[in-house]
């Protein structure tokens, strides 16, 4: 396996982790990085581990399989949900 397909490989395992918490309910990013067993010592907000989940979380919702809620929690889309059950 190359580099790049072990990153994709990667991101698919990410993914998946993140939408199976998101499957218990709504999550900060914070919170799932904490969960996936990424969470930076440092300030959350300002961490490597925030900036990736974020960003896979920013790429679910261009997928439409993840919803950002009013107070910066995500959560999983109907049809997702549905997809999951």
């Amino acid at each position: 396996m190359n580099p790049k397909q072990q990153a994709r490989l990667g991101l698919f395992h990410l993914e998946e982790a993140i939408l199976d918490i998101l499957s218990n309910g709504e999550a900060r990013p914070e919170i799932i990085s904490k969960h996936i067993g990424i969470r930076s010592l440092t300030d959350e907000r300002h961490s490597t581990s925030y900036s990736i989940v974020t960003g896979i979380l920013v790429k679910l919702k261009e997928e439409e399989r993840v919803e950002r809620c009013n107070d910066a929690r995500w959560k999983l889309t109907e049809r997702e949900r549905e997809e999951r059950t």
